[in-house]
């Protein structure tokens, strides 16, 4: 579901919000500039949240966009990576991963179709950024205690950055000085963003979840990605887990790893058995 203001009466983003995020989420709901989520998965994803639907009931909504059941099938694969089970059929990926993890891949199938405004901040790499950095979100969930189940964990770290999504669309020359400027390593993303007079990406990425009605662990991982992770923790949250899925990834890029993660990253690379390289200024 996506919220839109004034679509539904018992929504009010100042019950959600404080004053300055509802104000900024009023302005953002109606901004032409902000994509929407397609009519054609919103009725996938309405079919979806029908308890008495059945696989052929959405194998039968989907197989008339092939774009869309491809994504569907590489993101639930995508999940499964450390499974020797590979997902080839969409009714199987409706039984193996569940209905639930189905309609939040088909809304990551939509948001990754959205074409970006910028020129040199492109959204080829930014993807494949992203899809490495929720696979290895979803392998840490499963070596640290953590609020959220593995296919959580994946979509949590593919959807970390979707605020800068929102910058890339309503600011694209901006954005694209930003990019160029971290490229050159002449300043962080974060920061060139407060020169710019430009929202902060993690502020938007968790009002843009609010938006394309994405499940709040999303929400709170595109807000605390960037909050150091207490690996002491009892349980960890999205955040944290997306937060160190991006230490891991930016630390194979650019530095040596601490002395207490050096093992967890050699395990992480390990596990995703590619090469990552000329591309991480899309996440930093």
């Amino acid at each position: 579901m996506v919220i839109l203001q004034g679509k539904f009466d018992w929504f009010s983003p100042d019950k959600v919000f404080d004053e300055d995020k509802a104000s900024l989420f009023n302005k953002l709901s109606k901004k032409s500039k902000i994509p929407y989520i397609p009519s054609g998965v919103m009725k996938v994803q309405m079919l979806l949240s029908d308890e008495n639907s059945c696989a052929q009931d959405f194998v039968n909504a989907v197989k008339g966009d092939p774009v869309l059941a491809a994504e569907i099938l590489s993101h639930a694969n995508n999940m499964k990576l450390g499974s020797r089970q590979s997902i080839s059929s969409l009714s199987f990926a409706f039984s193996y991963i569940g209905r639930n993890a189905i309609s939040e891949i088909v809304l990551l199938a939509a948001i990754k179709s959205f074409k970006f405004k910028t020129k040199k901040f492109k959204s080829d790499p930014f993807w494949a950024d992203s899809l490495r950095v929720g696979s290895v979100t979803e392998f840490l969930s499963r070596k640290f205690p953590s609020n959220v189940e593995g296919d959580e964990a994946y979509l949590a770290g593919c959807l970390s950055h979707i605020g800068k999504i929102i910058n890339a669309f309503i600011s694209p020359v901006e954005v694209d000085d930003i990019y160029e400027k971290v490229r050159q390593k002449a300043g962080k993303w974060q920061e060139l963003e407060k020169d710019h007079g430009l929202y902060a990406y993690t502020t938007l990425g968790e009002l843009a979840a609010v938006i394309w009605g994405l499940p709040p662990y999303i929400a709170d991982s595109a807000l605390y990605h960037l909050e150091n992770p207490d690996l002491s923790s009892e349980s960890l949250n999205s955040g944290e887990l997306a937060g160190l899925a991006h230490l891991l990834y930016q630390k194979h890029l650019n530095t040596e790893y601490p002395e207490d993660l050096k093992r967890l990253a050699l395990f992480a690379q390990n596990f995703i058995k590619m090469k990552i390289s000329g591309i991480q200024y899309y996440l930093i």
